[in-house]
């Protein structure tokens, strides 16, 4: 199970522990894999949309952006901390796709990826 999956697991609540178990889930066979699926997608295409538009509307700037060997982008956030962008790739009128994840690595330890657009806040 990867760490994003066991994130999605722990945000699921009793309440929905409990739906899950009702009559109309089981019915059409949805399921806490399910769930933690769709949730991890949502978040994965909100983090994308968010990236996106900070980047068309120049709210980050290109240049802010360093290319890495290994064809990533980085953004410094501070001198100890930057985030990188997989697959970040900029296209014709100020358009972006975001084909892989979006990393936090702060000095001295490993990237940790971001899974939650409302992680980019802390």
């Amino acid at each position: 199970m990867s760490t994003a999956h066991a994130l999605m697991l722990n945000n699921i609540t009793p309440q929905l522990r409990d739906a899950l178990n009702s009559y109309n889930f089981t019915k059409h066979h949805i399921n806490e894999n399910n769930v933690t699926h769709a949730m991890q997608k949502s978040s994965q295409r909100a983090l994308q949309r968010l990236t996106q538009a900070l980047l068309r509307e120049e709210i980050i700037p290109a240049t802010a952006l360093n290319l890495l060997s290994d064809g990533n982008r980085s953004l410094r956030l501070s001198s100890t901390s930057k985030l990188i962008f997989e697959d970040l790739t900029e296209h014709r009128m100020s358009a972006w796709s975001l084909g892989g994840r979006v990393l936090i690595h702060h000095e001295g330890q490993p990237a940790s990826p971001i899974t939650l657009p409302s992680e980019l806040l802390a």
